[in-house]
């Protein structure tokens, strides 16, 4: 019997990969953000679930997997290996420096639909001759455009960020173009996996004929012990910080927490670009939380992101356009007492005992009083992080998801859907 061969479109990096790649050191780059004083260039691990998809994949020696995926500051345009199975085959996404600075300002590469891109992408998946392709997320299409290019196998979209949405527009989380290549996107696919019901909803809208697999995402396991003494009283964490992430909203609720408890104390951990961390200094002004507030930056070590985390006794993360942000879910693994909006999702994981504790979405009043709560009632949050840690455990099994994502290939492929 032939092994299914399956193709794994998506963009992540973590330090074993970079480690089988010939990577530049971008000497000019960093000089020039020497004298800029700004962040220099680094290779960091980023998509963690990626890696936890292919963690699961590595179990399958019943399929062959073949992961397609974009890299900066490669050497070579295409690089391919072999670890534990699985076939890596990454891509070259950016070039020299007037180029990326071409590219930045004036919407080269957009204009071209990412041709350079799709081009190395279409003579990966001639070469390798899937059986399905699987795509996961459709808002980049620097990578995601890839499959309106694949015509002799099912494309099947598992949904990472839907750009199509009001809040995500009126907030500008990303921009026209994305989100009609997003469109495109849906026009072409016939398979989804999109957990939360707007998400269904917008992808039929476009494509009549589109079909629903339950499935979900991994979510990474923190192997990290919880110290005994904290440092902060609350911790705020995401890749990169943003309003969409609810960084205004904690903000605004700790100026409330800050009218019972003065020396309240928040870490924000994340990457913010210099515009938008002008403005954030500036509320924390208006709100004369200057000696309240602490920045810890962006970890390139997911361990090291972890580990500051658990420095605060709970989490504040109240996503406003996601169903539920993968910073919960980590944090109910992390076993800390986590604060959020309430989604369909989050209601979902609270139907049968409190596993989060909720505020209604945009209600920051609510909010500051969950944080007041986790500080007066620490044996009532401690209940609750245990309970949410025993859910995440129960429910968000990657070894789960990633069956779950096999049988639905399989039922793809041999047309049972």
């Amino acid at each position: 019997m032939n092994k299914l061969r399956i193709v794994f479109l998506c963009h992540f990096s973590n330090q074993e990969v970079r480690a089988n790649l010939e990577l530049k050191k971008y000497t000019f780059r960093h000089w020039l953000s020497k004298i800029r004083g700004t962040k220099p260039f680094s290779y960091d691990d980023f998509a963690i679930w990626v890696s936890d998809f292919i963690e699961q994949f590595e179990r399958h020696n019943e399929c062959d997997f073949h992961i397609i995926s974009p890299h900066r500051g490669m050497k070579h345009n295409k690089s391919a290996f072999n670890l534990r199975g699985i076939n890596y085959h990454f891509y070259r996404c950016d070039g020299t420096y007037f180029y990326d600075f071409l590219c930045e300002h004036f919407g080269l590469e957009k204009k071209n639909d990412y041709s350079r891109n799709r081009k190395r992408i279409q003579d990966i998946i001639a070469y390798i001759k899937p059986d399905i392709l699987l795509l996961c997320g459709a808002e980049n299409p620097y990578y995601s455009l890839g499959a309106l290019d694949v015509h002799n196998c099912p494309v099947y979209v598992i949904l990472q960020t839907l750009l199509n949405t009001p809040q995500r527009i009126e907030m500008g989380v990303g921009d026209a173009y994305r989100r009609d290549k997003e469109i495109e996107i849906f026009r072409h696919a016939h398979f989804f996996t999109a957990g939360a019901p707007i998400s269904k909803q917008k992808i039929s809208k476009y494509n009549k004929d589109a079909k629903f697999l339950p499935c979900g995402f991994p979510t990474h396991r923190p192997i990290i012990s919880l110290p005994t003494k904290r440092d902060f009283d609350f911790v705020f964490f995401s890749r990169i910080i943003s309003k969409s992430k609810g960084i205004e909203d904690v903000f605004r609720a700790m100026h409330i927490v800050k009218g019972r408890y003065i020396n309240v104390s928040i870490n924000v951990i994340g990457m913010c670009n210099d515009e938008y961390k002008k403005k954030l200094d500036e509320i924390i002004r208006e709100l004369q939380l200057g000696n309240n507030v602490i920045f810890s930056g962006y970890f390139d070590s997911i361990e090291e992101m972890y580990s500051n985390v658990v420095r605060a006794d709970a989490v504040v993360v109240p996503g406003i356009t996601a169903g539920l942000n993968s910073t919960v879910r980590e944090s109910m693994l992390l076993g800390l007492p986590t604060i959020c909006y309430e989604t369909q999702v989050s209601k979902n994981i609270n139907h049968d005992d409190i596993c989060l504790l909720t505020a209604q979405m945009g209600n920051v009043d609510e909010l500051g009083k969950l944080m007041i709560l986790t500080l007066e009632n620490p044996e009532y949050s401690k209940s609750v992080a245990i309970k949410g840690k025993e859910y995440a455990e129960r429910v968000f099994s990657n070894e789960t998801i990633v069956n779950r994502l096999i049988d639905n290939c399989r039922l793809i492929i041999e047309k049972k859907i």
